[in-house]
């Protein structure tokens, strides 16, 4: 038991670092591991809250990932004006 007591504190500390440096990729992993932590342990509302916090973090990476693509075809468009220009 004292070895899920250890994997469930850093996991909550693993957040918070994650949280704190945005880190949205890691954030997602840890929260998935802290819902089979808890699974385990039988903790529906804990599960709940952590796939909550999954999805969020999952969320944020396909935002982020969507703006850049957006940047990137804008950036490209202004390339092929200059170049018709």
């Amino acid at each position: 038991m004292g070895n899920r007591d250890s994997c469930i504190y850093f996991g909550h500390l693993g957040l918070e670092l994650c949280k704190q440096y945005n880190f949205g990729d890691y954030a997602s992993r840890t929260a998935q591991i802290l819902v089979n932590l808890y699974e385990s342990q039988h903790q529906p509302d804990s599960v709940v809250k952590y796939m909550k916090v999954m999805v969020a973090a999952r969320d944020s990476i396909f935002s982020q990932s969507n703006v850049q693509q957006f940047e990137n075809l804008i950036f490209e468009d202004q390339q092929r004006q200059r170049e018709v220009t």
